[in-house]
């Protein structure tokens, strides 16, 4: 704007010094502009240096008032790496503002486009509250979250780039290696487990919990990794079971880490326990009475408060409780494992193999996840 231009339409500093000192010569909501000013403060650097030095000072300043949060800290100095393009990329769905611009158009579009589906696979469907139908997201929200999304990309790499990406290559990699997992925790790929959110990374009463989530992505990527898939597969009915029945287990456990990021390894270690002890043909006893060898930091099975509350009212969690309580004994459950279904994670599948004269005709369909049909039946 042109300095004549502003003063006609902010006016000078002296207009405004003067109204402080001389009111009655100005209009009321003048005085009142001219009042608020002496309320804030404005923080000036002279800088010398390059732009590192510049950047550095940058951040300071945005310190002062509203402070960054240590995670938005660390994805801003790293928006030129992998870690941070990829981390905005899938929070933002391949869309808003492009800081992987600089790469070459088709590698721009890959990164937009696997972005998107991870974005999709997190997010969708909308996660209504309260809970009135099972059918509802993997991650729990229905906006962009920078930190969950973060701390996911680190749980499903175990090796990031910390340089600058020149080309793209090092963010497409990162993001092709968290949609595989994440395909495997819960999609319509063949080899998708479809862990049903309620049932794994929500609690009862309809709240997301995150260091679940992050847990099972771990959980997912051992048993990947060392083939015991079928094995999980073989007792997944009683280890879901099992998980919803004695949640608070692992509540206590997340609280004694007094943090998501730092109960996410135990947690995984607490499930792989579990499944071990179903697949030793354990009891739930002997299972618990495991947790509590493993885990000293928990020294008794704390059972949750079931006192009635003191108002009478619905609040949004009870609502919640009350529904899942209500339609998880009757969800759909599959026809192979006995696991619950989760409506992005379906496949149907032949009763009577066609190899063996199966027809395709409904009486002879059922439900199932994914690799139940194509991994385990197989």
């Amino acid at each position: 704007m042109h300095k004549q231009q502003g003063k006609k339409c902010i006016g000078s500093y002296s207009e405004y010094v003067d109204a402080v000192k001389n009111p009655q010569k100005y209009d009321e909501s003048f005085v009142k502009k001219a009042r608020g000013l002496e309320l804030f403060s404005f923080v000036i650097q002279w800088i010398d240096g390059d732009v590192s030095v510049a950047e550095q000072s940058f951040l300071n300043i945005n310190q002062k008032a509203v402070p960054i949060s240590p995670v938005e800290m660390m994805i801003l100095k790293a928006r030129n790496k992998p870690l941070g393009i990829a981390t905005r990329a899938i929070a933002y769905s391949g869309n808003g503002y492009k800081y992987w611009k600089h790469f070459p158009v088709e590698k721009q579009e890959e990164i937009e486009s696997i972005a998107n589906g991870i974005n999709n696979i997190l997010f969708l469907p909308k996660t209504k509250t309260p809970i009135s139908t099972l059918d509802v997201s993997l991650a729990g929200k229905n906006k962009m979250d920078l930190s969950l999304v973060y701390d996911l990309i680190g749980y499903c790499n175990d090796d990031i780039p910390d340089t600058e990406d020149i080309n793209g290559d090092g963010t497409i990699k990162i993001l092709k290696t968290t949609r595989k997992v994440l395909q495997t925790v819960n999609s319509k790929e063949p080899g998708s487990l479809g862990l049903h959110p309620i049932v794994y990374f929500y609690s009862k009463k309809g709240n997301f919990k995150p260091a679940n989530f992050f847990a099972f992505v771990l959980f997912v990527k051992d048993i990947e990794l060392r083939n015991k898939k079928k094995e999980f597969t073989s007792i997944r009915k009683q280890f879901e079971e099992f998980i919803y029945k004695y949640d608070y287990i692992f509540d206590q456990i997340n609280r004694s880490h007094r943090s998501t990021k730092k109960s996410a390894v135990p947690l995984k270690d607490v499930y792989m326990l579990i499944m071990n002890g179903l697949l030793s043909k354990k009891n739930e006893q002997a299972i618990i009475q495991d947790i509590l060898d493993s885990y000293p930091k928990i020294n008794t099975i704390e059972l949750p408060d079931s006192s009635e509350p003191s108002n009478s009212d619905y609040n949004t969690n009870r609502k919640s409780e009350t529904y899942i309580s209500a339609a998880l004994p009757g969800s759909m459950k599959c026809g192979i494992c006995g696991g619950i279904v989760h409506v992005n994670s379906t496949s149907i599948d032949h009763i009577t193999r066609k190899s063996e004269g199966g027809l395709g005709v409904a009486p002879n369909g059922q439900v199932t996840h994914p690799f139940c049909n194509t991994g385990y039946k197989n």
